[in-house]
């Protein structure tokens, strides 16, 4: 919740407004861009232990003070939410800070990194678990799905299914299209794509495993005698603009 910086001169300095001296202090984000600089014209961006304010530009002795003494620290901090007053609440933005010193003609700067600062990362949700079994003559694939799905003709929400050769090329896929590909615990067949009450659902439910299952010598019907050639299982679920996929291999290849 807070950013705080440290600096020290080497040598006396003044930050007044007509001087070429100046300390600024750069908020970056995790690409380089100014989020918020903190300079001279900044009234009282700097403290010392004593709680004096430097950094107006102009002298208001007893109110703040333009001269920066060697060997004696000056901080600033900045509070979530905001880095500074009127911004945006961007402090969790923060990646950076970035120091640049001033005086005449000479010109120092220092970046340091936001050690706190961790990327936000998408939410990834979890659409679904999968488990296989593979033998000489068997491959089951199981799929839990994490919510209730449809996957009727009509929906965007879809379970594939492909098996992939050694080079991962397809094989064969099955998907909703697939009449009864998919099969529940008490042999429900569900995936025909057209709603057949008491033959085929497509209403899937969180939570609950579906399986299916292809036998030597064919990969599902009409496929010729490939099923020696299945080296790993690729299993895609979509739902509306959400994707996940998982390979397993065929460990018993």
């Amino acid at each position: 919740s807070t950013i705080s910086i440290g600096i020290t001169p080497s040598k006396d300095m003044n930050i007044g407004l007509s001087t070429k001296d100046n300390v600024k202090i750069s908020y970056l984000d995790e690409s380089g861009n100014v989020i918020k600089t903190k300079d001279k014209t900044w009234s009282g961006y700097l403290n010392d232990d004593q709680k004096n304010k430097y950094g107006n530009g102009i002298e208001k002795p007893g109110t703040y003070l333009n001269e920066l003494k060697a060997g004696v620290r000056y901080t600033t901090t900045v509070n979530s939410p905001s880095v500074g007053s009127n911004v945006l609440d961007r402090f969790e933005d923060v990646a950076k800070v970035k120091v640049v010193v001033k005086v005449g003609d000479l010109t120092q700067e220092v970046i340091l990194d936001n050690t706190a600062y961790e990327k936000p990362e998408e939410p990834e949700e979890k659409l679904f678990d999968v488990d296989a079994s593979f033998t000489k003559s068997t491959i089951s694939i199981g799929i839990t799905p994490s919510k209730d799905m449809n996957i009727g003709l009509l929906t965007k929400d879809n379970i594939k299914i492909s098996y992939l050769d050694e080079s991962c090329n397809v094989i064969k896929t099955k998907d909703k299209t697939w009449s009864g590909y998919l099969n529940d615990e008490q042999k429900n067949k569900y995936g025909n794509g057209a709603e057949k009450p008491g033959t085929y659902s497509n209403e899937l439910k969180a939570g609950v495993r579906y399986t299916t299952t292809v036998n030597a010598p064919g990969v599902g019907s009409n496929v010729l005698n490939r099923f020696e050639d299945v080296a790993k299982v690729k299993v895609v679920v979509k739902v509306a603009n959400l994707t996940q996929e998982i390979v397993l291999d065929n460990n018993a290849k």
